[in-house]
C-alpha cells in the first residue's frame, strides 16, 4: 500500500515539483495550493504525512495547526512545517511539529518526508497545545 502524502505549498513550481519526486519515489501524493485546497483535501480522507508551507499567502499559519492539532493526533497524521523563515518555528516546536528550512533539494524533501512516514521524527501532539494567545 502506497502511503498517502499531502503537500500544501502555494509556489506551484515547486509544488510540481514535490509531487513528481514523491510520486516516483512511490508515494501517493495530493496537492493543495490554497488553504481551502487543502481544506477540501482533509475533508476527503486521511493521510500519513502532511508537509505544510507555512508561510503560504492566505494561510492560517500556526492556526491552521492548531485548528487540525486534535484530528492529526487522534488519526496518527503525522506532519511536518516548512518555511523560508523561522517566524513560526517555536510555535510549531511547542505544538510538538518538527520545523524545517524549506527544502530546495528534492533528496531534503525526501529526508522529510521518509522521517514522518517511519517515525523519525515526532507525531503531531507529542507535547501539549500551548494556550492561545491574546
Amino acid at each position: 500500500m502506497k502511503r498517502r502524502i499531502l503537500i500544501i505549498e502555494n509556489n506551484n513550481t515547486l509544488l510540481r515539483a514535490y509531487h513528481h519526486w514523491l510520486s516516483l519515489i512511490g508515494y501517493e501524493v495530493h496537492i493543495a495550493d490554497s488553504m481551502q485546497a487543502a481544506e477540501a483535501r482533509l475533508d476527503a480522507g486521511r493521510f500519513h504525512g502532511i508537509v505544510y508551507d507555512i508561510d503560504m499567502a492566505g494561510s492560517h499559519g500556526v492556526g491552521f495547526l492548531r485548528d487540525h492539532w486534535l484530528d492529526f493526533r487522534i488519526d496518527g497524521t503525522r506532519i511536518a512545517v516548512i518555511s523560508q523563515s523561522g517566524r513560526f518555528q517555536y510555535d510549531c516546536e511547542s505544538m510538538g511539529i518538527p520545523f524545517y528550512s524549506k527544502p530546495s533539494r528534492m533528496k531534503e524533501l525526501e529526508q522529510i518526508v521518509v522521517g514522518l512516514i517511519y517515525g523519525e521524527l515526532r507525531p503531531v501532539g507529542t507535547q501539549p497545545l500551548p494556550a492561545l494567545q491574546a
